[in-house]
């Protein structure tokens, strides 16, 4: 099958390394490039790929995601397969990409858009065919798995964790994504969609991300027994879906606390098979790569795209509850009027102020968060997994 590379980046020159041991099955026709190269296969000139009709199958790496929607839903006007791992397109357009792709009698997938390497799309997919899945986790972001993970074993400071996975590069080509918890949001939007055969906005995820947390978190984590990992879940229950990106923490002992270095954990709860859990590398130009190359095995075996239809669901917040962890630099009195109502317990020291809450529904701490970041206060946020939700 004779296919064309979309960038030439991290994952795009990972995908042109693995192909060259799958030159029986593959042959790269064209590689698309922002700026110009020496070498036959470079070009700048996407209309060279999408006339070339020997070219059956289009491979999008491209982190331009105006270019790629642009690039990808001509391709597949022009009857050719598409496999991307552009997870900002596929979680704002799946819909519309799926319904061109059956428009125009081609393949379209994107197994590497959660999970790298981890074959989750597929997995899904098929556990969906007989189990109605009502719940979707994971730690979805192996650069801030790494981050914390190197923050709790090597006792440095997130900037230099950040500096050492930049080094190792893991991270998305805007790093705040990773961060910030967009990366995880994008991710948790696909699963979403997919698992509950919803629409979900991404923009409609509340999102919290790693960037404010600070050694003086993890001196209470080690004194609790308490691992941070940042987690996505959603859950759906009679068409009212709950959904949240945000760091939990874990006591020591659960496995979900020993998922180390870039992993993935990434799992579903079925109605016939019950808590399904999933765990491999999840960040790294190779991890991504297999998962693409995995979805060219599946195009040169005309295996389908994934099944999706859309059904109505409302965002309700209510649904859940836990209990949350709050960190400030220092005291303050309109933080401690904020969350007063809601506390279980104050630790207080000469650099941090640390609350926790009791249980108290997700709506009401989103409204608590709002507040407390109109306060221009420095903080960190984190949800306790006492009651083993996620």
């Amino acid at each position: 099958m004779k296919i064309a590379l979309l960038g030439y980046g991290n994952i795009g020159s990972g995908v042109y390394t693995v192909l060259q041991n799958h030159t029986d099955n593959f042959e790269i026709k064209k590689i698309l490039v922002k700026h110009d190269r020496t070498g036959g296969l470079f070009t700048r000139n996407f209309d060279e790929i999408l006339s070339d009709e020997s070219i059956e199958t289009i491979v999008d790496t491209m982190s331009d995601d105006q270019a790629s929607y642009e690039y990808v839903t001509a391709a597949m006007k022009a009857g050719k397969n598409v496999v991307t791992s552009n997870k900002e397109l596929v979680s704002r357009y799946l819909k519309e990409l799926l319904d061109l792709a059956e428009e125009n009698g081609v393949i379209f997938l994107f197994e590497s858009t959660v999970g790298a390497g981890i074959p989750w799309i597929d997995m899904m997919n098929e556990y969906k065919q007989i189990n109605k899945i009502d719940e979707v986790f994971g730690c979805m972001n192996g650069t801030t798995n790494f981050i914390l993970d190197l923050m709790k074993k090597d006792g440095i400071d997130f900037e230099e964790a950040l500096l050492k996975s930049r080094m190792l590069r893991y991270q998305e080509p805007d790093y705040f994504d990773d961060i910030s918890g967009v990366d995880s949001r994008n991710k948790l939007a696909i699963s979403s969609m997919l698992a509950f055969n919803i629409k979900l906005n991404p923009d409609d995820i509340p999102t919290y991300g790693i960037q404010n947390i600070r050694n003086l978190d993890f001196g209470f984590f080690e004194r609790h027994k308490l691992t941070p990992k940042l987690m996505s879940y959603a859950c759906i229950d009679n068409n009212r879906i709950a959904a949240i990106v945000a760091p939990v923490l874990y006591k020591n002992e659960r496995i979900r606390s020993n998922v180390g270095g870039n992993n993935n954990l990434l799992g579903f709860t079925g109605d016939v098979v019950g808590n399904i859990q999933i765990i491999g590398e999840g960040a790294g130009k190779f991890s991504a790569a297999n998962g693409i190359v995995l979805d060219l095995y599946r195009v040169l075996n005309k295996k389908s795209s994934p099944h999706f239809e859309v059904g109505d669901a409302t965002v309700d917040e209510t649904i859940v509850s836990y209990k949350f962890y709050f960190s400030f630099d220092q005291t303050s009195y309109k933080i401690e009027r904020i969350l007063l109502p809601y506390v279980h317990s104050i630790y207080e020291t000469a650099d941090s102020f640390i609350l926790t809450t009791r249980t108290i529904g997700l709506d009401t701490c989103l409204e608590l968060l709002w507040k407390i970041e109109q306060t221009d206060e420095r903080f960190f946020f984190a949800i306790y997994d006492d009651l083993d939700v996620i």
